[in-house]
């Protein structure tokens, strides 16, 4: 799938036109690490290949990095009733190539990835690019809790843990509801030592 989708798009979504000047590279070319791959052809990095200017940028820095994501979108045309053929994917409309360049903090180079990713919806690209980082919201505010503050990963209940997930997640949004901004796992040692914040819950409609 990433072969046919690259083989297909990225001439179109990431180089220029002949009559078209590149656009720079958002860092110096001595400041990008090699390549990972050691299979990787001598002499050809597509990151470092005369490219159009990206149609969506972001700069973000948390969590210990520093990111750069650009984004090169083109419709599906002919290539989304192929994907629908082979992969079962239905009414594909935009194709992009998603580009990271990262640095860690303390580090001196950048490291760089490449996805290939679509839509069945048609979006500006700076809302396709939303779109794509707010893919992580499932894994911070659901799954993460979860495994974090309410130990998932240390029951195993695995005979019952459709059953066990739902109750967590519950707990987890009540918490949110009526505790706002409180941290999760000082919201639960408070209702421990205050079992009449569970059964007041207890007695509140579940409809908003």
């Amino acid at each position: 799938m990433q072969a046919l989708l690259d083989d297909r798009v990225a001439p179109q979504v990431l180089f220029p036109p002949p009559d078209t000047p590149p656009a720079p590279l958002p860092v110096a070319l001595d400041q990008i690490a090699p390549p990972r791959r050691k299979r990787q052809p001598i002499g050809f990095r597509r990151e470092l290949q005369p490219r159009r200017a990206p149609d969506a940028q972001t700069i973000e820095q948390s969590r210990g990095r520093l990111e750069i994501r650009e984004l090169w979108v083109v419709d599906a045309g002919d290539v989304g009733p192929s994907l629908m053929t082979a992969y079962g994917w239905r009414q594909v409309t935009q194709i992009g190539g998603l580009r990271r360049w990262c640095r860690r903090r303390h580090a001196d180079l950048w490291t760089v990835e490449e996805v290939t990713v679509v839509s069945s919806r048609q979006r500006t690209p700076a809302q396709f690019l939303a779109s794509i980082r707010n893919h992580w919201t499932i894994e911070n505010q659901v799954h993460r809790p979860r495994d974090g503050s309410m130990q998932e990963d240390r029951l195993h209940g695995r005979a019952i843990g459709v059953i066990l997930a739902v109750c967590r997640n519950v707990v987890i949004n009540l918490i949110r509801r009526h505790l706002p901004g409180r941290y999760i796992p000082t919201a639960r040692n408070a209702i421990t030592t205050d079992l009449g914040i569970a059964l007041r819950w207890m007695h509140l409609p579940l409809r908003n």
